[in-house]
């Protein structure tokens, strides 16, 4: 058993000798404009370079399955379902001509096409040549395959799914581009030469590797292989297919549960979702070799639907974690709130201490704050203030959460205190505040925010970019004549210090802009925002003055972010 087909074939003979079926669990058809694009340009240059003998399209690997007697097509879907969407472009084409002019050679063209490549399917006849999965079956075989296909134009595209959608777009930029080498020419028979050339080398100088195997596992190693150093597969792809292999009878239920994990994502990387559940449950995997560790460990259909329910389960925690601005997921608003916090400082490492605590139900959300808050307080105190690599602390958060996994901790408190660890003491983050200096508005926004709450506990500054702005008292551009008592090198090491940074309201903002400090502290009397309102009690705005709100704002800073 195993490899007993495989070779180059022309894809007119790769095409011709079996009926080939896409899996129920291979993703719907994907090809955009681009790939298109290349397919198009390809056989062009082909038709046009006469140096040019032949074109590789790409490998095909099936599995010939002999209980079912069917031939699968593991690797390859996307570039076969295009080239019968072209063919079918052609022989409407064909047809065309000899409807109009009666050339007999087009509507022989036509009929072999049917007949070698595409196959029949009318009311009485199922004879396909591929034939799709359920997700876009019906529309290939209404739109592609059809003797009496539906017209591009009578349909609502509205109503389609995404990847019905995309096969009716295929199908409209081949009519559009075999329309354009028609209508070049007025001459009947030229008309027909020109199609007629196109169908030639496609089907006589298209080829492709073809490698046929009989045994399902060794098919998908031989997809896995030579996809390996492929830009277009991602991990998530070899992940969701060793999943699917790996599900014996359990197929069916394990398809709709990744779909639906996929579908909570909301457009989120699937391979970054696993990989931080996987740290969040065993030792630690950086992204290359995910899928050698599931693969290794994930080997039974009880393993595949293990992992599939846990999943599924985190997903939705996983897209409010990514997007929490869309979505809410706790009941505890001041755990959302630190979520959504945390979002905005960048930070995603430590996503699976969070993922770890989900799966075990003994911890309460008031227990996941506490630890979202050291979270926070480390971020802040080594990444944001301090310049400390995230990369590095990676390892350290999936200790924790494995550890969280193993039950290795008594209690909440021994969590938190294993996060205390990894963070830098009063010391140093004070030190480190001091001159702490940041261009990332995201971060700006978030500290002020933090540091005014502490003289204004009741109302917290919306997070808003448009109603609520970044102002730098010291103005990125002073007006000529103004703040000449700061040097060039002054401004440039203390603009966009913390201590020379505020918010203020959009409405005052523009007004404020690039005056002297003088003009400035009478629109700051107008704020309701604390700790720009307390500006007007400084008389003159130099380094000195910046140093000073700052290092008032680091002795601040430790009770805001306790370690």
């Amino acid at each position: 058993m195993g490899i007993i087909n495989s070779g180059f074939y022309k894809i007119s003979n790769f095409l011709s000798q079996h009926t080939y079926y896409i899996p129920e669990y291979q993703r719907g058809y994907s090809w955009e404009q681009d790939q298109l694009d290349d397919f198009w340009q390809d056989l062009i240059q082909l038709t046009n370079d006469k140096d040019l003998s032949n074109h590789f399209l790409g490998q095909i690997v099936v599995h010939n399955d002999r209980e079912q007697q069917k031939w699968f097509i593991i690797d390859g879907q996307q570039r076969t379902s295009t080239s019968v969407i072209f063919l079918d472009t052609l022989r409407t084409e064909l047809s065309n001509l000899y409807d109009e002019f009666q050339i007999e050679d087009a509507r022989d063209d036509a009929e072999e096409i049917t007949i070698s490549l595409i196959g029949r399917l009318t009311e009485r006849k199922q004879a396909q040549r591929l034939i799709l999965g359920d997700v876009d079956k019906k529309i290939f075989e209404t739109v592609i395959q059809s003797k009496n296909p539906q017209k591009l134009e009578n349909i609502n595209k509205k109503h389609l799914k995404p990847s019905e959608k995309l096969i009716v777009e295929a199908r409209e930029y081949f009519v559009e581009k075999i329309a354009e080498i028609i209508n070049s020419v007025s001459n009947p028979t030229s008309k027909y030469e020109r199609v007629s050339l196109l169908l030639e080398n496609f089907k006589e100088n298209f080829n492709v590797m073809y490698v046929e195997t009989d045994d399902i596992n060794e098919a998908f190693i031989i997809f896995e292989t030579l996809n390996a150093r492929g830009k277009d597969l991602e991990t998530s792809d070899l992940l969701k297919n060793h999943i699917f292999r790996s599900s014996g009878t359990k197929i069916d239920q394990i398809k709709k549960d990744w779909e639906r994990t996929i579908e909570n994502l909301n457009n989120i990387d699937p391979t970054k979702f696993i990989r931080h559940y996987w740290n969040s449950q065993h030792h630690f995997a950086r992204e290359k070799d995910l899928y050698k560790q599931i693969r290794k460990n994930i080997d039974t259909p009880k393993k595949v639907e293990d992992l599939l329910e846990e999943l599924l389960k985190l997903s939705e925690l996983y897209s409010a974690i990514n997007a929490p601005e869309n979505n809410v997921y706790y009941q505890d608003s001041k755990l959302n709130e630190r979520i959504r916090e945390i979002k905005n400082l960048g930070a995603s490492s430590f996503i699976p201490i969070i993922l770890s605590m989900e799966l075990e139900n003994k911890y309460s959300d008031t227990d996941k704050d506490m630890v979202l808050e050291k979270i926070e307080s480390l971020i802040v105190r080594n990444f944001i203030v301090s310049g400390k690599v995230a990369n590095k602390y990676e390892k350290e958060f999936a200790r924790i959460a494995y550890n969280i996994s193993q039950h290795q901790y008594s209690n909440i408190e021994e969590i938190t205190n294993d996060i205390k660890k990894e963070t830098l003491n009063d010391e140093e983050f004070q030190s480190n505040f001091k001159i702490f200096t940041t261009k990332k508005t995201n971060v700006i926004r978030y500290m002020l925010r933090k540091i005014n709450k502490v003289s204004n506990h009741e109302t917290m500054i919306i997070n808003d970019n448009n109603k609520v702005h970044i102002e730098h008292i010291l103005p990125k551009k002073p007006r000529e004549g103004t703040w000449n008592h700061i040097t060039e090198d002054e401004h440039e090491e203390f603009l966009w210090r913390l201590g020379n940074l505020t918010l203020l309201g959009q409405e005052y903002n523009r007004k404020a802009t690039n005056r002297d400090f003088i003009e400035k502290k009478k629109i700051y009397t107008n704020s309701k925002i604390p700790m720009t309102k307390e500006l007007v009690n400084y008389t003159n705005w130099t380094a000195k003055e910046i140093a000073e709100r700052q290092k008032e704002y680091a002795e601040l800073a430790l009770n805001i972010w306790k370690r």
